[in-house]
Order: structure tokens, then C-alpha cells, then sequence
């Protein structure tokens, strides 16, 4: 029995080597496999960085999402506006869009029914500048702690030189060049929109733009009436026409006759 013990602890012995071998043998798999995942989780990683590389080209494109708030505006940009105590004609009523003109310059009006402005230099600076400059002169001499809302409505994602780019032309009362994106269709009542012309009540007469188009063909104007103001104001959405590259936009002022 003695001898058994010894031979018996020796067989044990050599049985638990296997096993102690193969859970040995088992953990570095186990180590591998981790490792193995390591370079596997950063490829899955990677593409966010991509958008680093990315960062260049966002304002050539057409698809990549601005952040109004971080973009430094440019030429042709157009801001959103509204006075919170300006009272509007209607409920329908739309903040007014006012262009960034080629020098860089915005101006505001300080009511959405008069044609006095505060002029305010707006490209290479961001919203929240902007804002700040506004509400700083309407209320040095129109309002008390008036509440600005302003916000970006188009990007220019051009360079500021447009030269190259289709355009139209709008003239008259509003004397604007209006940049067409590649790819985009763009409408007449945008284009009045982006010209800063949009405010219902105001002094232009949205009842009667004119597109001057010439036919490259035969040579001759066409002319075509629409009645810009009952696309935005009044749902009639039908009416409104797609502009082209080298069309004319005529604006004038309302006419008032006081003899009848």
C-alpha cells in the first residue's frame, strides 16, 4: 500500500500534465484571438476619421451638411431674419432673407415693412457676431432689448467668385446676382427669397416679376409674368417657374395712385 501511494500520486501526476497543458495551450488562443480583434476594432474605426480628410472639400459640395453656427460667411450667403417684437402682417407671415452682398456686406431691415436698414459687415464672421451687431444697433435707435432671430438659409458652397458658376440676374429694385450650385434646380420665388425681396407688405411688387430668357436659338426674349407673391403668401405653388442660367429677373417698386 505504501508503494501505491507514490505510484498513485506520480499517475495523478502525469494525468493533470495533459490538462494543465491543454488550458495552457487554451489561453494564448485566448490572448491571439484579443489581439487579433485589436487592429480588426480600429479598422472598424476608421472611416469617422476619414471625415478629417474630408473637412477641405465641405464647402464645394453640394451634399456635405453645414453647421450654420461654425461657418464663416461668405458672398451670396443668405441669413434668415426675424424681430421677435416686429409684429407680422400675417400669421403666414415669413422672416425675411437677406443676402450677403459681394462686399460682404448684410443689410437688415429694421421692420419687416420698412425700407430703413442696418448695415452690417457679415462675411469671414459667424451668426453669432452677427447678431450680436444687429440687436446692438436696432436697439440704439428702434427697439428696447429687441430679440433677434437669425439663422443661415442658403450657403453659398462656391468660392466667392462666382464668375464661373451658372447665375441669374435679378434687376430693378433689387439689383442682386444670384449663383446657381451645379446639379440644383432653383425657383423663382427662391431666387427672390435669396435676393432678400421676399417680405409680404413690402415695397416691391411680387404680383409681377419678369424673366427676361434669351432663346439661344432663335435669338429672341421671352418674356414670362409670374406672380411671386401668391407662390409664397398664398400656396399657389404651380405658379412659380425654374430659373435658368443668363436669365433676367425684373423687380420695381409697388406703384400707388392716389387719385382714385
Amino acid at each position: 500500500m505504501n508503494r501505491l501511494f507514490p505510484l498513485l500520486s506520480l499517475a495523478l501526476g502525469l494525468g493533470l500534465t495533459p490538462r494543465l497543458a491543454a488550458a495552457e495551450d487554451a489561453a494564448p488562443a485566448t490572448t491571439v484571438a484579443a489581439v487579433t480583434n485589436a487592429p480588426a476594432a480600429a479598422a472598424t474605426n476608421s472611416p469617422p476619421a476619414a471625415t478629417g480628410t474630408n473637412a477641405p472639400a465641405k464647402e464645394a459640395s453640394s451634399t456635405t451638411v453645414v453647421n450654420p453656427e461654425t461657418r464663416e460667411l461668405k458672398p451670396h450667403d443668405v441669413i434668415r431674419f426675424q424681430i421677435e417684437e416686429d409684429p407680422p402682417l400675417s400669421a403666414a407671415s415669413e422672416p425675411v432673407h437677406v443676402p450677403v452682398s459681394d462686399g460682404g456686406e448684410a443689410l437688415f431691415p429694421v421692420s419687416r415693412h420698412a425700407d430703413t436698414y442696418v448695415k452690417v459687415t457679415a462675411a469671414g464672421r459667424k451668426l453669432v457676431d452677427i447678431r450680436k451687431d444687429v440687436k446692438a444697433l436696432l436697439d440704439a435707435d428702434y427697439y428696447n432689448d429687441c430679440t433677434v432671430k437669425l439663422d443661415l438659409a442658403f450657403a453659398n458652397r462656391g468660392n466667392a467668385d462666382i464668375s464661373s458658376l451658372a447665375k441669374v440676374t435679378i434687376y430693378g429694385s433689387l439689383n442682386q446676382v444670384i449663383p446657381i450650385s451645379d446639379g440644383e434646380t432653383l425657383m423663382l420665388s427662391e431666387a427672390i427669397l435669396r435676393a432678400g425681396g421676399g417680405q409680404q407688405g413690402g415695397f416691391f411688387n411680387l404680383k409681377k416679376v419678369r424673366i427676361h430668357r434669351l432663346d439661344p436659338n432663335t435669338k429672341k426674349e421671352l418674356t414670362i409674368t409670374v406672380d411671386v407673391n401668391a407662390v409664397l403668401y398664398e400656396g399657389a405653388r404651380i405658379k412659380d417657374q425654374q430659373v435658368q442660367d443668363g436669365d433676367r429677373i425684373e423687380v420695381r417698386d409697388k406703384t400707388f395712385n392716389f387719385f382714385n
